[in-house]
């Protein structure tokens, strides 16, 4: 998981996975201990959240008490790996991947054009995939 997404994902996967199980309001001081972040960040993760839910109606529900206590509540059927999968999607390493795949005679230095980004940091990514890619038994 760590591969793929950035602190600030990892962070509101986690939000989202503890406001789903512990089943009961959260203060704000709860998260922020929990994140190891401030009041602030925890605010504008929930408001990043609201928005992302509003693509499922009533699937997944953030409740907000004056910004101080939080409650979120699942439609049973409804698969939070939905929700985890728009924080991959939108992830460096898998638009490095997503590239890789539909291009595969091109290199690094193209996707870095590509990206308007050096080929030093599209490297540095690229590298952090080479564990995920042995784990899984991945080959060229």
């Amino acid at each position: 998981m760590q591969t793929f997404l950035t602190k600030v994902s990892q962070k509101k996967i986690k939000m989202i996975h503890l406001l789903l199980e512990t089943e009961r309001w959260c203060s704000i001081e709860e998260l922020q201990n929990e994140l190891k972040v401030s009041s602030k960040s925890i605010l504008n993760y929930l408001t990043d959240l609201e928005e992302l839910f509003q693509k499922y109606p009533d699937k997944v529900i953030l409740k907000n008490e004056n910004n101080r206590r939080f409650s979120m509540e699942k439609q049973e059927n409804f698969p939070i790996y939905i929700i985890y999968l728009h924080f991959y999607r939108k992830s460096y390493n898998y638009h490095l991947i997503e590239f890789m795949y539909q291009h595969p005679e091109k290199n690094l230095e193209d996707y870095a054009d590509a990206q308007y980004t050096s080929v030093s940091t599209v490297f540095r990514y690229a590298k952090l995939l080479v564990k995920y890619f042995e784990m899984t038994d991945v080959k060229e």
